[in-house]
């Protein structure tokens, strides 16, 4: 379906229509605005059917309500009001699979770096995992990385660097590179915390180049600046330099503040 069909369908809900239809349409998009860059757009519509649903819609609504929060995860303490609402309204609509679902948005949100909310966020993966039926191959893998990252905020490296390894594996098999992708980030972030920086560097210049091309402009410019970082950190300076280049010589790069600010702070 293109965006604009996607548009002229959402458009057509107004307080006089039934929502369920756009709910099950946005249910299934859930955070993919992000790819191309209108994440802004699909926010705005999430909270436009969300604050028309039905109540008694607590099954759809708690999906909406997830894939809110998936949109938001860059703002934390958004991300996890969303995912609360949704947990709750699934654990209302007595339904598992979307309870699942909802609990490891939810864990995702509560596992941070440092945060307070470590604990909570293993304890609500742990129920998320203990609900995941095997057929649910999609959400099992997404509960898989989730876990992956709480052993590493929790300093369990080695374990996390198995467990991204892993996953990488299974979603380059199922042909998901951007997945993949995302998955090869965090592994070599992980390198690099267990002082296997030149790891975590061969890693990044394997994936840098199909990055080059993918649709997700903010993965590639994230992992240029990781990059960058692990050059200096073993005194790679004119490497990380040419990386700080690339950014500005980027196709699609205007100028803009869309440089992200940790290349040019890592080669200054």
């Amino acid at each position: 379906m293109e965006l604009e069909d996607v548009r002229m369908c959402l458009d057509g809900v107004g307080a006089s229509a039934e929502p369920e239809v756009a709910a099950e349409l946005l249910a299934a998009i859930e955070n993919r605005w992000i790819w191309i860059d209108i994440d802004r757009e699909g926010v705005e519509r999430l909270e436009r059917v969300i604050a028309l649903m039905p109540t008694a819609q607590r099954r759809l609504t708690s999906r909406l309500w997830t894939a809110l929060a998936r949109t938001v995860t860059n703002n934390g303490a958004r991300a996890r009001e969303a995912s609360a609402i949704a947990v709750d309204l699934a654990r209302q609509a007595g339904d598992a699979d979307t309870l699942a679902d909802a609990l490891t948005m939810r864990a995702d949100a509560l596992l941070r770096p440092g945060a307070a909310t470590l604990k909570d966020g293993v304890m609500v993966l742990a129920e998320a995992e203990s609900l995941v039926p095997a057929s649910n191959i999609w959400l099992h893998l997404r509960t898989r990385r989730v876990r992956a990252n709480a052993m590493r905020y929790l300093g369990e490296l080695d374990a996390a660097a198995q467990a991204y390894g892993q996953l990488r594996d299974i979603h380059l098999q199922l042909r998901n590179t951007d997945e993949a992708s995302v998955l090869a980030l965090n592994l070599a972030a992980t390198e690099h915390q267990r002082q296997q920086t030149e790891k975590a560097i061969a890693l990044l210049q394997e994936v840098l180049p199909a990055l080059r091309t993918s649709r997700f402009r903010d993965l590639h410019l994230d992992a240029l600046a990781d990059l960058c970082g692990y050059l200096l950190a073993v005194d790679r300076l004119s490497e990380a330099c040419a990386l700080v280049q690339e950014v500005f010589t980027t196709s699609d790069f205007d100028g803009s503040e869309d440089a992200p600010e940790a290349v040019v702070h890592a080669a200054l």
